[in-house]
């Protein structure tokens, strides 16, 4: 992964080229909706998987999208203890797959 942009409340990366993935991954810290003086840390990912083989695990066995859950989940919490903040709510996953083009992956927490 490289660092691609970064901004006042945010910065993505880049995957490189023996990535399992390529694509970019947004982590980015938002204002809550309905909380005063609360952020919302997000993670917002685009990716396709890199071949064939990648996708038969990731897609049609399932392995590779629970363990990329399972990491996601790990890396929220630890986002939430480690900036002393409360997690509070679980880890939510919402993926959208957009055709054959790839996929479109969105990740919040």
């Amino acid at each position: 992964m490289r660092v691609t942009e970064i901004g006042s409340d945010y910065f993505e990366l880049t995957t490189l080229e023996n990535h399992p993935e390529a694509g970019k991954i947004c982590f980015s810290l938002r204002p809550h909706e309905w909380l005063p003086d609360t952020l919302r840390f997000e993670i917002h990912s685009r990716a396709r998987s890199r071949d064939g083989l990648v996708a038969l695990t990731y897609d049609t066995l399932g392995i590779g999208r629970k363990v990329q859950q399972q990491t996601w989940e790990t890396f929220c919490q630890r986002v939430a203890e480690h900036s002393g903040g409360l997690q509070l709510v679980p880890v939510q996953v919402e993926t959208i797959k957009q055709g054959s083009a790839g996929t479109h992956v969105s990740h919040d927490a």
